[in-house]
């Protein structure tokens, strides 16, 4: 079952990437070739889209229970069951709410941009 941390999707769409190695290059004027520094693990950073189908007030706690995760490390586990570790959301948007005539009246999109430490 899909989820961010402890709290249960109906899905989450997005994957996060694993850290990989930096590497910035220079040039200095007057000396053939480049130079080379490592600079570490990074450029993890993801965007994710979460979907819950349930009651109006459903969605409310839900929507309350993701915010309350905001700069939190947490574990995602996306649609395809693929889990994420290490997770640090950044920022928590606002809920986008639609109707939805199936599965308690109400449809509610997070979106959550984050990196992987």
């Amino acid at each position: 079952m899909a989820s961010v941390g402890n709290v249960i999707c109906t899905f989450v769409k997005g994957e996060a990437p694993q850290p990989k190695q930096r590497v910035a290059l220079w040039q200095v004027p007057g000396i053939a070739g480049y130079g080379a520094r490592l600079d570490g693990l990074g450029d993890s950073e993801f965007q994710l889209t979460c979907v819950l189908y349930s009651t109006y007030m459903g969605v409310r706690e839900w929507s309350a229970a993701l915010h309350s995760l905001q700069g939190s490390l947490v574990v995602v586990i996306n649609d395809w069951g693929n889990t994420f570790s290490r997770c640090l959301l950044r920022n928590v948007s606002p809920p986008r709410l639609s109707t939805a005539h199936h599965a308690g009246g109400c449809r509610a999109e997070i979106t959550i941009d984050g990196v992987v430490t």
